[in-house]
């Protein structure tokens, strides 16, 4: 393959045949590169979908842990946090275990050419890359917090996503199932249309705030 050809991909289709007519004298070798180069912008096209598939995929799968550090951070910092007691201790203990993931996801993100779901298929929420001892030991100093009259505890580890986000991906899945129950019911499928019917109603059903799963299978 001639050197720089991935210079041409860039080309004007008129611009590539000057510039390969200059370049060599035969027709057949400049028809040969054209090709070579038609091969390379569709493989870089899908190479930029991809990616772009990658960082979507990605970009909701952690908004719902960046919501959390949002609620935690802003807890910090309601009423001057005291240092030592068990609340801030709680608090920096979790936002630390937050961050310290944040860290993890995004380097998965960069070094795998994957989907959060096609990695580890059963961890469908953040909160599911928490090893189980970390999670004990923050939970331990959220319980240890003395109640105060009235006020809401914090729990953390909840397997919630932000409203937004939800009614996003919840609407989403509605409209992927729809058209499979549309194939189903053209192919005349009875028993695949019985199955996705029922996936419908759970989806309309999905209470707020709850993850959705990416298909219609998942649930």
């Amino acid at each position: 393959m001639p050197k720089g050809l991935s210079s041409y991909t860039q080309m004007s289709e008129r611009d590539l045949h000057n510039a390969l007519s200059k370049r060599y004298d035969s027709p057949e070798a400049v028809e040969l590169v054209k090709e070579q180069v038609r091969e390379m912008r569709k493989n870089l096209k899908a190479q930029r979908a991809h990616k772009r598939q990658l960082d979507h995929t990605w970009g909701e799968f952690i908004a719902p842990l960046m919501h959390e550090r949002k609620v935690v951070r802003s807890m910090l910092g309601y009423k001057a946090a005291k240092s030592g007691d068990a609340r801030t201790l709680a608090l920096q203990a979790y936002i630390q275990v937050l961050d310290t993931l944040r860290g993890k996801l995004e380097l998965l993100k960069r070094e795998k050419s994957q989907t959060p779901m096609q990695l580890n298929p059963e961890r469908t929420h953040w909160c599911d890359h928490v090893p189980s001892h970390i999670r004990e030991r923050v939970i331990a100093l959220f319980d240890a917090i003395p109640p105060v009259v009235r006020a809401k505890r914090k729990r953390p580890f909840e397997r919630t996503v932000p409203a937004i986000l939800h009614n996003k991906q919840r609407d989403r899945l509605l409209r992927r199932t729809t058209k499979d129950l549309e194939r189903a019911q053209t192919e005349g499928d009875k028993d695949r249309i019985e199955q996705i019917s029922q996936a419908l109603d759970t989806i309309k059903r999905l209470p707020m705030g709850e993850p959705v799963p990416t298909t219609w299978h998942g649930l």
